[in-house]
C-alpha cells in the first residue's frame, strides 16, 4: 500500500513540478530574422545573480535534423568567458548584421540562417544535457518557418519578442511555448527589422518567493511554498523520498519490487540486526552481477522501525541482494528489485522489443541464410514456399519491387516484391519470408523486413560485355556495361545496345532513358542498373538517370557540344581563341581569410611545374620586380581542364580551407601583388598579375574605378576573360565596371570559390610534352612544345655542394618531426639526412612521416631566410623503424657552422641562459655558447620527479648533452631536440661527493672534493673546486655612489671606480635588407659611435636587443675591447655578416643571439653593471623613417623597410646634439633619417644630403643633391707623407712634393767601414729572421 502510495505522488509531483521553476535559469528573450543577415537571437537571466555559460550552449538544427528527429545537427558553445549579469540579456548576432545590432552584440555567430533552423539553450555537454528553452524545434523541417500565435512562419522574416509575463524557459516544448493564437502563445510577433526592443527585454518580474516543502511526497508538503526551504519530512525510518522495503522475520517485504530508473530505495529494520547486501552472494562467495554493486551496513531494528540506509538505482536492470547476517540468506533473506522494462534489445530478433530499458535474454535467435545459397538452391528449387531469413543492402526501389545485395559476384543479390516497410537504397536490411519463383525469376514475397542501418555504401557495380548480361548468376545483381544503342523499338520503353559481344536489354521500370532522349540509336552509352528477369528475358533496370551516361563532348566551349553527354570521349572541336591559366579570384576577407584562386580554361591538363608565383610587399621594392619568388607547387600539382585551384592561407575559414588544394602563409593584404610566371623557358615569362610592380598603393589597388577594391573584398575575373593579362594590370583593373575584367564582390563574399564560370571559347591546343619521362608529360599532347620539365634525383650532399634551388627528388632517414612552428611561418617540418658527416641532412617542409622511416621525398629546394629546405614536399615512405645515423659530436660554438645545417648532431656543455626567449637555451664548452631550442621538445618548460617534488628540467650552471638536427632560423644555428631523452643531465652520481648531482641521469667523472673558490664571479675562482673554502676575492669598487658599485667585493680598489659612462652611441641600424643586398641574416648590422675625446674601453660591456617582448642578451665584449675617439664599431648578426663587414677597417663582432626585427625593436648598450650607456626604440612607422622618397617615381630615398637604405642618426642633428643635447638625442625616431645611400654606411660616417657638389673639390659629397657650393675647399693638395720634411697638415690629396732628408748617405754600409762590401752582406745575414726591437 505504501509503494503505491509513493508512485501516486511521484505523478502528482510531475504534474506539478513545472510550477517550481520559476526565474531559475535562462531563457530566450528575443530573435529575429530580418532582411539580408540582419539576425539575432536575446538571451535573457531572469535570476537575482549572474550566469556562468560556461555551462551552457545553444546547439541547432537547420531545417530538417540530419541525425534524426529530436537530435541536433550543430553543437554551438558560447564565447569563452562569457557571463549575463542578474537581469540583463546577451546578444548573438550575424557578423554582418546592421551596425545598430552588432553596436549590442556580445558574441558573433555566421549560421543564424533561415527562419526554419532551431536553436535550443542547453544546460551540460554534447553527451548529456538538459533543454532550458527553445525557439523552433528538432523534429523536422518546418517549411520556411514557425507558426507562432496564430501568425504562419512567424519566425520567418520577423521578430519575436517574449512576453514579459514569462518567467522561465519552455524545456523544449516549443509547441505549447508558439501557442496558436496572441493569448495562448508566450510570444509577440513583430514586423520584420523591428528592433525597438533589442538589448531592453521588459519583465514583470518573478514576486516574493514562499518558502516550504516543495516535495509533494513529503508528509508537511506544502502546495503553495515556491522555494524549497529544506524542511521536508518523510515518512519512513530514514527520512528519505523513496519506496520503503521492511527487512524482518529473515524476509525483506516486498521481496520483488520494481521500479523506474533513477528511484530510491528505502530499508527499514524492524526487528533483529540485518544489512543490505547487494555485492557479493553471501551463499556462493559470487559476485551477483548487479548492474551496480551495492552495501548498507547492518543495523539493529525495533517495532517502529530503524533506517538501515537507502540507494538510488539509475542503471536498468534486475538486481539480486541479500542479508549477509549469518544464515539469514540461507534462510530465505534474499530480494530482487528489477529497475526499468526487460525485454529483447535486439532490432534483428522476431521479438524485440524497442521499449525495453535492458535485455533480459528474451531474444529469439533466427539463423540466416545468404543469398547465394537460395538462389543456387532455387536452381533445383529448394527453396521454393520456404520461409527464409536473409540480409542485404538494398541496391534498387522500383516501385513494389526492390533488389537487395550480399556482397560482390555471382549469385550476390535476388528481389523482393511488396517489403512490409518502405525501404529506400542505402539500407541495410533483415528480410524474412517465403521464396517464389515468379515467371522464372527468384523472389521473396511479402517478406517482413527489419531496416537495421541507413546510407552504407553499395556494391561495387559488376562490369560485364552486353552478351554476359543473360545469365542467372547476375539476376538482382547490381551490374554494368558500355556499348551503343541498336534499337529503341522494342515495346514497352525497353530498348538494347551491344559492345559487339551481343545484344543486351534494358528497361524502364525507374528511368525512362528513351524519353530522356539519352537512348538513340548509336548513342554511345555507360549502362549501370540492377538485373531483372521478366517475359523471359534478362534486362538491366537503370535507377535514375545517374544510371545511363552518354558518351560526347561534355565541354560547353566546344562547336560540337552535347549537354547530355557526361562522359567526354575527347570529340570536342574549339573554334575559339588563345587561352591560359589565369587569376580567376582573389580574397582578402577578415582576419585570414585570404586566398587566390587559379582557373584552367583549356581543355588539356595544365601541369603548375610549370608555373610558380612572385609577390610584393607592400609594393615592391625595385620597380618592376617581384620582391619574392620563393613559392612552389607541391610536387605533382595539375589544374584539369575547366577546373580551379585554390591557394588559401593555412588559419582561413574552414569553408575556404575545405576547398582549398594548398596552403600558403604569405598571403598578405590588398596591397601586396602577385603574378603567374611561366617558368618552362630560359627567362620566367610574366603570364598573369594581380597588382602593379610598383610603389605601395597604399591600403588596396583601384579596381574598376573603385578605390583600394582589393583591400577587404573578393575579385572575381568575368567569365569571357579566356587568360592572363600578361602583366598589363592596368588595362586588366580597368577604369569602371564596364572595361574592367574584374567584379568587385563585398568581404567574405566565397559564393564563387571554387565554381568560377568560364564563357568565353578556345581554340584546340595539341601542344604540350611528350616526353613521358617529364613530371609534366601530357599524353593527351600530339605536338612536343618543348615545356618538357625533367626533375632531377639527387643525394643531399649533391643539393648542398652545388647550392642547389628547384624541383629535386632525393632520400634519407627522418631524423626529427616538429609541428607547426612561427620560424617556418606556421607550417610543420622535418629532417632527413642520407648517411653521416657534413652537409648530409636537410630540412623538409610537411609533415605525414615519423622519426626512422626511409622517404624519398619530391619537393623544390630553396634557401629561406638562411635555412635550406624542401619546399611542398610529396614524400613516399620506402620503410619504417630505421635505426638513426650516429649524432656527430661537436663542440658547442662548432654546431654554428653551415656544415652542419639539419645533420643530426650533438653537444655537450654548461647551460649558460635559459632565457633566450622562446622556449631556447644556451650552453658553453668554454669554445663559445651552443643554442638549443624548443621546435621539438620545450626543455625549459618541462620538469622532472626528484624526491617527490617537480624541478626543472634545465637548470642555469648545470651540464647537459643535447642531440637533435641543427636548425637555423633569425640569425642563429641552433640544436632541436626530440623527446626528453635528447636532453641528458651529465654530473657527478656518486652522493658521497660534494658535487653530487641528483639530477644527473649520467655521469661524467666529474665527482671531486676539491676545496677552493667556487665564485665564478671571483677574481680566484678556481673552476676544479667543488668545496668552497672562504677563500674567494673579489676586488672592486666600494663606494657606493659610483656606477661600478660591487656590493660583493671582499678587497676595495676605488682606483676602479667611475662615475660617468663613456658617449657611446647607436649610430646606425639596418634591420631589413633588400633583396638586392641579398638575406637579411647575412646583411643586418647595428653601428655603434664614440662621440666623445677619449677612448672608451667596452670590457664586459652588454649589448641587447628584443625578442618576445623582453630585452635579451646578445653579445658581451670581451676584454680588452675599447672604441676609439670618433671610431666606429659594426655589431653583426651571423657570421656570413662578419664576413661581409670584415676586413674594412673598423671592428666587427658577431652577436650571439638575435636579429633585427623587421617591424622595429628595442636596443641597448649597457655596461657590466647593468647601467645604459645608450638605448633607442626603432620602428617601421611614424616617426621614424619609413617609406621612400622620390620625384615622379625616381626614389632618391629608398625605404630602411626592405628597400636598400638603412637608419642612420641624422649627422646634422648628431652635430647639434653636441652642443646642445636636448631633443637632439638619438632616442627619438624624428632625429632619425633613411640612409641617402644604399646599404647604409656601416663603420663610416653617415651620409648626407648635404656639402659641397663640385667633384673638383677636396670635400666633394656625391650624396650632396642638396649641395652647397660655398662649402667647397679646394686648398687640400700638398704633401701628405707625415714623415716627410714638407708634410702639408690638412693636406688630402697627395701631389707628389714631398721631400726626405737622409741622416745616413750610406745605409748600406752595415759594418761602418766607409763602403758597402761583402762584410756588410754577412753582417745582414747573421740578423736575417731576427725580430726587430
Amino acid at each position: 500500500m505504501r509503494y503505491s502510495i509513493w508512485m501516486l505522488s511521484v505523478l502528482m509531483f510531475a504534474a506539478t513540478s513545472g510550477l517550481q521553476a520559476q526565474c531559475d535559469n535562462l531563457f530566450f528573450s528575443e530573435a529575429a530574422e530580418g532582411s539580408s543577415n540582419n539576425k539575432y537571437l536575446e538571451i535573457y537571466n531572469p535570476t537575482s545573480a549572474a550566469i556562468d555559460l560556461s555551462g551552457y550552449a545553444y546547439p541547432s538544427v537547420s531545417n530538417a535534423p540530419d541525425n534524426g528527429p529530436g537530435n541536433y545537427d550543430f553543437w554551438n558553445n558560447f564565447a569563452e568567458g562569457a557571463t549575463i549579469e542578474a537581469g540583463g540579456v546577451y546578444i548573438i548576432a550575424h557578423p554582418s548584421a546592421d551596425a545598430s545590432i552588432l553596436a549590442v552584440a556580445n558574441e558573433t555567430f555566421t549560421f543564424l540562417s533561415n527562419g526554419d533552423d532551431g536553436f535550443m539553450i542547453v544546460q551540460g555537454d554534447e553527451a548529456s544535457f538538459v533543454q532550458i528553452d527553445a525557439v523552433g524545434d528538432w523534429n523536422g523541417d518546418p517549411g520556411s518557418g514557425w507558426e507562432v500565435a496564430g501568425v504562419s512562419d512567424g519566425t520567418k522574416d520577423h521578430t519575436i519578442v517574449r512576453k514579459s509575463s514569462v518567467q522561465s524557459g519552455n524545456a523544449g516544448d516549443w509547441i505549447t511555448s508558439a501557442g496558436t493564437n496572441v493569448d495562448d502563445s508566450e510570444w509577440i510577433v513583430l514586423d520584420q527589422n523591428d528592433w525597438t526592443n533589442l538589448a531592453i527585454h521588459a519583465f514583470d518580474g518573478c514576486g516574493a518567493a514562499v518558502e516550504g516543502c516543495t516535495n509533494p511526497n513529503a508528509t508537511n508538503y506544502n502546495m503553495d511554498a515556491t522555494q524549497d526551504d529544506g524542511s521536508c519530512t518523510f515518512d519512513n525510518a530514514c527520512n528519505v523520498d523513496g519506496v520503503v522495503v521492511e527487512a524482518s522475520s529473515f524476509q525483506y517485504v516486498p521481496a520483488d519490487l520494481s521500479i523506474a530508473a533513477g528511484t530510491t530505495v528505502v530499508w527499514s529494520n524492524l526487528g533483529g540486526t540485518h544489512d543490505v547486501n547487494g555485492d557479493i552472494d553471501s551463499q556462493t562467495s559470487m559476485s551477483f552481477g548487479n548492474p551496480e554493486s551495492f552495501y548498507i551496513a547492518p543495523v539493529s531494528g525495533a517495532a517502529g522501525g530503524v533506517c538501515i540506509g537507502s540507494f538510488t538505482f539509475n542503471t536498468p536492470g534486475v538486481y539480486m541482494y541479500d542479508c549477509s547476517i549469518g544464515s539469514h540468506a540461507a534462510l530465505g533473506m534474499v530480494a530482487t528489485i528489477t529497475v526499468g522494462t526487460g525485454g529483447c534489445t535486439n532490432a534483428a530478433a522476431p521479438n524485440y522489443n524497442p521499449s525495453a530499458d535492458f535485455d533480459d535474454g528474451s531474444c529469439i535467435e533466427v539463423s540466416t541464410t545468404s543469398i547465394a545459397d537460395i538462389q543456387l538452391g532455387q536452381e533445383t528449387g529448394v527453396f521454393t514456399d520456404s520461409v527464409v531469413v536473409t540480409s542485404g543492402v538494398v541496391t534498387g526501389v522500383f516501385g513494389s519491387n526492390v533488389s537487395i545485395q550480399d556482397g560482390q559476384g555471382a549469385y550476390s543479390g535476388m528481389w523482393l516484391n511488396g517489403p512490409d516497410v518502405p525501404v529506400a537504397v542505402g539500407d541495410q536490411i533483415e528480410v524474412t519470408g517465403a521464396v517464389a519463383e515468379f515467371f522464372d525469376k527468384t523472389q521473396i514475397s511479402n517478406p517482413a523486413v527489419v531496416i537495421s542501418s541507413q546510407g552504407n555504401s553499395l556494391p561495387v557495380a559488376e562490369v560485364l560485355a552486353t552478351a554476359d548480361l543473360a545469365a542467372e548468376a547476375w539476376e538482382g545483381v547490381l551490374v554494368q556495361t558500355t556499348g551503343v544503342v541498336t534499337s529503341t523499338s522494342l515495346g514497352f520503353g525497353e530498348w538494347s545496345l551491344s559492345d559487339g559481344s551481343g545484344d543486351a536489354v534494358a528497361d524502364d521500370a525507374a528511368y525512362d532513358a528513351i524519353g530522356g532522349e539519352l537512348a538513340a540509336v548509336g548513342n554511345e552509352l555507360q549502362l549501370s542498373g540492377v538485373l531483372d528477369f521478366s517475359f523471359g528475358a534478362f534486362k538491366v533496370q537503370p535507377r535514375d538517370v545517374t544510371d545511363v551516361l552518354l558518351f560526347g563532348c561534355s565541354t560547353a566551349g566546344a562547336a560540337n557540344f552535347n549537354p547530355l553527354a557526361t562522359i567526354d570521349d575527347g570529340s570536342c572541336v574549339f573554334e575559339g581563341g588563345e587561352c591560359g591559366l589565369f587569376f580567376s579570384e582573389m580574397a582578402e576577407g577578415s582576419s585570414n581569410n585570404k586566398y587566390i584562386e587559379l582557373y584552367n580554361p583549356t581543355q588539356s591538363t595544365i601541369f603548375l611545374s610549370e608555373y610558380t608565383l612572385g609577390n610584393c610587399s607592400n609594393g615592391c621594392d625595385v620597380t618592376g620586380e617581384f620582391d619574392f619568388l620563393t613559392f612552389n607547387f607541391p610536387s605533382g600539382a595539375v589544374v584539369e581542364a575547366g577546373s580551379t585551384y585554390i591557394i588559401a592561407h593555412p588559419t582561413a575559414d574552414s569553408l575556404i580551407l575545405a576547398s582549398a588544394d594548398m596552403t600558403y602563409t604569405f598571403l598578405s593584404n590588398g596591397d601586396d601583388a602577385y603574378g603567374l610566371l611561366d617558368i618552362t623557358g630560359e627567362a620566367p615569362v610574366l603570364v598573369d598579375v594581380f597588382g602593379s610592380l610598383g610603389a605601395d598603393p597604399g591600403s588596396g589597388f583601384a579596381v574598376a574605378g573603385v578605390l583600394n577594391a582589393t583591400q577587404n573584398g573578393t575579385i572575381v575575373r568575368k567569365s569571357g576573360v579566356s587568360q592572363g593579362n600578361g602583366g598589363d594590370w592596368a588595362t586588366s583593373a580597368g577604369s569602371n565596371e564596364i572595361d574592367s575584367e574584374w567584379i568587385i564582390n563585398p568581404s567574405n563574399d566565397w559564393t564563387n570559390l571554387g565554381i568560377h564560370t568560364f564563357t568565353g571559347a578556345c581554340a584546340t591546343d595539341n601542344g604540350g610534352c611528350t616526353d613521358s619521362g617529364a613530371v609534366n608529360y601530357d599524353p593527351n599532347a600530339t605536338e612536343d612544345d618543348g615545356s618538357c620539365i625533367f626533375v632531377p634525383t639527387l643525394s643531399i650532399q649533391d643539393i648542398h655542394a652545388g647550392g642547389f634551388s628547384g624541383s629535386v627528388v632525393t632520400s634519407g632517414l627522418v631524423t626529427g618531426v616538429y609541428g607547426p612552428s612561427g620560424s617556418l611561418s606556421g607550417q610543420p617540418s622535418y629532417s632527413i639526412q642520407d648517411g653521416s658527416g657534413a652537409f648530409s641532412g636537410i630540412w623538409v617542409i610537411g609533415d605525414g612521416v615519423v622519426v626512422g622511416d626511409l622517404v624519398s621525398v619530391a619537393g623544390t629546394v630553396n634557401e629561406v631566410f638562411g635555412l635550406r629546405q624542401i619546399l611542398s614536399a610529396v614524400p613516399t615512405i620506402q620503410s619504417s623503424g630505421n635505426v638513426l645515423p650516429a649524432a656527430e659530436a661537436l663542440t658547442t660554438a662548432g654546431i654554428n657552422d653551415e656544415q652542419w645545417e639539419s645533420v643530426l648532431v650533438t653537444m655537450t656543455g654548461s647551460v649558460t641562459d635559459i632565457n633566450a626567449t622562446f622556449g631556447e637555451w644556451l650552453l658553453d664548452d668554454g669554445s663559445g655558447n651552443g643554442m638549443a631550442a624548443s621546435l621539438g621538445y620545450e626543455a625549459v618548460d618541462d620538469s622532472i620527479e626528484v624526491d617527490g617534488m617537480n624541478m626543472a628540467m634545465v637548470e642555469l650552471g648545470a651540464n647537459y648533452r643535447v642531440s637533435g638536427a641543427n636548425f637555423f632560423a633569425f640569425g642563429n644555428w641552433k640544436l632541436c631536440p626530440n623527446a626528453s631523452t635528447d636532453v641528458v643531465r651529465i654530473g657527478c652520481t656518486d652522493p658521497s661527493f660534494a658535487n653530487y648531482d641528483a639530477l644527473a641521469s649520467e655521469d661524467d667523472g666529474s665527482c671531486s672534493s676539491v676545496e677552493g673558490c667556487t665564485d665564478e664571479g671571483a677574481d680566484n675562482y678556481d673552476p676544479t673546486a667543488t668545496i668552497d673554502d672562504g677563500t674567494c676575492v673579489i676586488v672592486g669598487c666600494s663606494d657606493v655612489t659610483a656606477l661600478n658599485y660591487n656590493e660583493n667585493t671582499t678587497q676595495e680598489d676605488n682606483s676602479t671606480c667611475y662615475y660617468t659612462l663613456p658617449s657611446v652611441i647607436i649610430n646606425e641600424v639596418h634591420y631589413n635588407p633588400c633583396t638586392a643586398q641579398g638575406d637579411d641574416f647575412d646583411f643586418e648590422f647595428v653601428e655603434l659611435l664614440n662621440i666623445d675625446d677619449v677612448a672608451a674601453d667596452l670590457s664586459g660591456y652588454q649589448f641587447y636587443n628584443e625578442s618576445g617582448g623582453l630585452l635579451q642578451l646578445s653579445l658581451v665584449f670581451p676584454d680588452g675591447t675599447t672604441l676609439a675617439a670618433g671610431e666606429f664599431m659594426v655589431l653583426a648578426v651571423s657570421e656570413a655578416g662578419v664576413t661581409a663587414y670584415g676586413g674594412n677597417g673598423y671592428q666587427v663582432f658577431q652577436m650571439t643571439a638575435g636579429n633585427f626585427s623587421n617591424s622595429g625593436e628595442a636596443l641597448s648598450l649597457q655596461d657590466a653593471f647593468g647601467n645604459v650607456v645608450n638605448a633607442i626604440d626603432y620602428d617601421d612607422a611614424s616617426p621614424w623613417p619609413y617609406e621612400a622618397m622620390g620625384v615622379l617615381g625616381n626614389n632618391f630615398i629608398e625605404t630602411p623597410d626592405g628597400g636598400c637604405a638603412s637608419l642612420e642618426y641624422t649627422p646634422e642633428i648628431l652635430a647639434l646634439y653636441l652642443d646642445t643635447p636636448t631633443g637632439n638625442g638619438n632616442d627619438f625616431g624624428g632625429n632619425w633619417q633613411a640612409s641617402w645611400v644604399d646599404n647604409g654606411t656601416p663603420g663610416a660616417a653617415n651620409s648626407s644630403a648635404f656639402g659641397c657638389n663640385n667633384p673638383q673639390a677636396c670635400n666633394f659629397n656625391a650624396n650632396a643633391i642638396l649641395g652647397d657650393e660655398t662649402q667647397c675647399t679646394f686648398d687640400c693638395t700638398g704633401c701628405t707623407y707625415a714623415g716627410a720634411d714638407n708634410f702639408t697638415a690638412g693636406a688630402t690629396v697627395d701631389d707628389g712634393s714631398c721631400e726626405f732628408s737622409l741622416t745616413n748617405p750610406c745605409p748600406t754600409d752595415l759594418n761602418g767601414d766607409g763602403s758597402t762590401t761583402t762584410a756588410d752582406l754577412l753582417v745582414f745575414l747573421v740578423d736575417f729572421g731576427n725580430t726587430c726591437l
